[in-house]
């Protein structure tokens, strides 16, 4: 008999209540605890749904409740920069590194400001400003044209790079999707592997989008998460980086991540004029940051 037959007989003999629990329980935990032995939380939860039985249903929504718990724990334990290692034991398929929250327009056009009013710096200017059209809202004075040029040469540079990177990331998993690259872009390049893109790339791409530092991505996740087949993860990675513990299901999330689109358009309008007013700072906060 091999391990998993032996595995299969003592939860058979579990279910017919043959044996006594104080062993039989021990037992499964050994066995279960060998390399290769159990399947993840996450494959668990596969093989489940394609059951019927209102038992085997039961205990996939335990599995699923479990898991949004264990996400929320693993925010706050983030929040406090503590360890996550035993949170991989249920969200082992998941990326638990991403941090917690990401920045809004509002939240960056009012950083923004304060750091031009102070002359001093703003963390994140890197992830909401745009330097390509302050760089051609500058291009008319003469004398900043060679330095704008070589600017401008480094970034196409830069965002060359990003996209072969994100272009590897989405192919093989590694190295991470680049956070560098263009929003705009980096959303086109998220959406057409989603559409085009095998299962694993589809949850790569969602990965990246949740991920992203920004809420630039909102309107994106509300696309991807309403997958079915995603929908459930899509919850999980929002869990795991904004406390919300109102939201129970991808229902509430995509009503979250459409109040924060709203948000974002009305916000829209300062960060342009932030932009005509002071595209010189601007572009001195982005290159420092």
């Amino acid at each position: 008999m091999s391990e998993a037959e032996l595995i299969e007989a003592l939860c058979a003999q579990l279910g017919a209540g043959r044996l006594d629990n104080g062993f039989l329980l021990p037992a499964l935990k050994e066995l279960g605890a060998r390399p290769g032995a159990a399947p993840s939380a996450a494959e668990l939860l596969e093989a489940l749904s394609g059951r019927s039985g209102s038992a085997l249903q039961s205990l996939a929504n335990h599995l699923r409740s479990r898991r949004r718990v264990e996400a929320a724990r693993c925010l706050q334990r983030k929040k406090h920069g503590g360890p996550l290692d035993e949170f991989r034991a249920l969200l082992s398929d998941l990326p638990l590194d991403a941090p917690p929250g990401w920045l809004t327009v509002a939240a960056g056009v009012k950083g923004l400001r304060a750091a031009l009013a102070q002359g001093g710096e703003f963390p994140g200017a890197a992830s909401v400003v745009n330097p390509e059209p302050l760089l051609e809202a500058l291009a008319s004075d003469a004398e900043l044209r060679p330095a704008l040029d070589l600017v401008r040469e480094g970034v196409r540079g830069a965002q060359e790079r990003a996209r072969l990177e994100a272009a590897d990331h989405l192919a093989k998993g590694s190295p991470p999707f680049p956070l560098a690259l263009d929003e705009e872009e980096a959303e086109e390049l998220l959406d057409r592997a989603f559409t085009t893109g095998s299962a694993q790339t589809k949850r790569r791409a969602l990965d990246a989008a949740c991920a992203w530092p920004t809420s630039w991505m909102a309107g994106l996740i509300r696309r991807l998460g309403a997958d079915p087949a995603l929908a459930e993860r899509a919850s999980l990675l929002l869990a795991l980086r904004f406390d919300e513990p109102s939201i129970m299901d991808w229902n509430g999330w995509d009503a979250w991540l459409a109040a924060a689109l709203e948000q974002d358009e009305a916000a829209l309008d300062a960060y342009r004029a932030l932009a005509a007013e002071a595209p010189a700072g601007l572009l001195a906060l982005w290159a420092r940051d």
